[in-house]
C-alpha cells in the first residue's frame, strides 16, 4: 500500500463503510505499519479535512495509485 491508494473502510471499524485516500504511512513503536486516511464523502464536522489513523487490517484496498510517470 502506499500514498494516494482509494480505500474502504470494513464495516464495525470507525466511519464503517466510508471510503478515503491514504495521504500518510507510519509505524508504531514495534513496526506495525499504521495508515493516515482522509475519508471522502460526508463525514462529521469534527474530522472534516482530517486524517484518521487506521491499522492495515480495518480496510481494504479498492484501487492503486500510480505514481510512476514512466507506466
Amino acid at each position: 500500500m502506499q500514498i494516494g491508494d482509494l480505500i474502504k473502510v470494513k464495516d464495525g471499524c470507525f466511519m464503517g463503510g466510508k471510503m478515503g485516500l491514504i495521504v500518510k504511512l507510519g509505524q508504531d513503536a514495534k513496526g506495525s505499519p499504521r495508515y493516515w486516511v482522509n475519508l471522502i464523502g460526508s463525514v462529521p464536522k469534527a474530522i472534516e479535512g482530517k486524517s484518521i489513523m487506521y491499522r492495515a487490517e480495518r480496510f481494504t484496498v479498492l484501487s492503486k495509485s500510480t505514481n510512476n510517470p514512466n507506466k
